[in-house]
């Protein structure tokens, strides 16, 4: 057990309103920890991984903390559900073990209690044989729009749920509590079930990097859209869209985080390192995973005079909320019979050499997306991973706009509500979250 301070403490452990002789150990299978309450100002964070809770601000001797432990928290859900459901569950190859949704058709889409505060309008623009769309919160801005004013049409009503699907359980994910790192926990990771637009990844002024952006996710645009600004407190101002630092109108008024949302997240230290080279031949799902984890970072030993002269420290790690899937999170979603052999094939070749992998990979939208890891290149450091409309993952501009699927993971308290319907996890029953 853990203690920051002086003093002692007495525990009561409880089962909902049910007082238990013991504390339940790591191995009971039917309880886990849920939440703490203690008085005289001490707090308790849970150790998963130690399965023991550490004691902060702990002032006073006689402390009384209660601990509460319940059934049915979501990973615990998911990994009961894979017992029976072994088409469109699996669990990895990673050292990790992590449960994953894999295949083409599957039923893991999650309300987590995000609402559309507002309609939601499409408009589209037509480029180089190709439609793009943007979204906005009312029929007049759409139509005003200078550039995606075609066909404006309503996608979404006011008070309709904003759905997440469930990529998997992802296991001993390090979480942070008061910004004090406490690992480590399994938690469920979700994505946003649709896009939010077509946005840089990062851009730069004209003098770094050659305007083309920096491959550095604690300091990426998109990054600091999803975590601080016009996605994360719903309102609307500017996005950047393009190179040399442009920008442009972005709304999220109706379709940003809302508040509710924020509550089921938890903060989690991400991890952005990447391969040692832009060697495409070994981008299997799991190099890519132990890449993802590595000390390799986006700019390695690049030097070149105008695509490379960025002064950003690099990193390989990131505390915050929402992040962008990583490579192995596609790859690892592939499903069906070719599974096992897609899983040993480079995904840079899965968009004309193997489109089967694609074709049996719930994770694949049609369209080109960015990912979270960068990639090195020896004279451009703003190279990071994106995936191909035609299914393969190969790097890309970090300037250039593509689709962002935000990405984040659930409370270790986040339980699911049961239920016994055949359709539970569709997109017109989505799993829900108890309140």
């Amino acid at each position: 057990m853990q203690y920051e301070g002086s003093g002692d403490v007495f525990f009561t452990f409880y089962k909902g309103d049910t007082i238990l002789d013991t504390m339940p150990t790591k191995d009971d299978t039917e309880l886990t920890f849920e939440r703490a309450e203690c008085d005289k100002g001490a707090s308790i964070v849970w150790n998963f991984k130690k399965w023991e809770p550490m004691i902060t601000n702990l002032k006073e001797s006689k402390t009384k903390c209660k601990l509460y432990f319940a059934q049915n928290v979501a990973n615990d859900y998911f990994e009961r559900l894979a017992e029976k459901d072994t088409a469109t569950l699996a669990y990895d190859d990673t050292n990790d073990k992590n449960l994953r949704y894999i295949g083409k058709e599957v039923n893991n889409y999650i309300d987590i209690g995000d609402r559309y505060s507002g309609d939601v309008y499409r408009g589209y623009m037509y480029e180089n044989n190709k439609n793009f769309y943007r979204k906005f919160s009312t029929l007049s801005s759409c139509s005003s729009d200078s550039v995606y004013h075609y066909n404006c049409e309503k996608i979404h009503s006011s008070g309709e749920p904003i759905l997440w699907r469930i990529i998997g359980v992802m296991n001993d994910i390090s979480v942070l509590y008061d910004n004090k790192l406490i690992n480590l926990e399994n938690l469920v990771k979700i994505i946003r079930a649709e896009d939010i637009g077509e946005w840089t990844w990062d851009s730069s002024r004209t003098g770094i990097n050659s305007g083309y952006g920096i491959n550095e996710w604690s300091q990426a645009d998109i990054m600091t859209t999803l975590n601080y600004e016009t996605y994360w407190s719903k309102t609307s101002g500017q996005c950047y869209d393009g190179s040399r630092d442009s920008q442009t109108s972005c709304d999220f008024i109706n379709n940003g985080f809302s508040e509710s949302a924020k509550e089921k997240l938890a903060k989690i230290r991400w991890n952005t390192g990447t391969f040692s080279s832009n060697n495409n031949a070994g981008w299997f799902p799991n190099a890519a995973y132990q890449a993802e984890r590595s000390s390799n970072n986006g700019k390695g030993k690049c030097n070149d005079t105008y695509d490379c002269n960025d002064k950003v420290e690099r990193t390989t790690t990131w505390d915050g909320y929402i992040g962008l899937m990583y490579p192995s999170d596609y790859g690892y979603a592939v499903g069906g019979d070719v599974r096992n052999s897609c899983l040993a094939t480079s995904m840079h070749d899965w968009g004309y050499k193997r489109t089967d992998c694609r074709d049996n990979d719930w994770l694949y939208p049609g369209k080109s997306q960015w990912l979270i890891t960068p990639i090195p290149y020896s004279i451009y450091a703003f190279y990071v991973f994106n995936l191909v409309s035609d299914g393969s993952i190969d790097h890309e501009s970090a300037f250039n706009k593509r689709y962002v699927y935000p990405t984040a993971y659930l409370k270790s308290s986040i339980k699911i509500k049961e239920s016994s319907a055949s359709d539970y996890g569709s997109s017109g029953n989505p799993f829900v979250i108890e309140s």
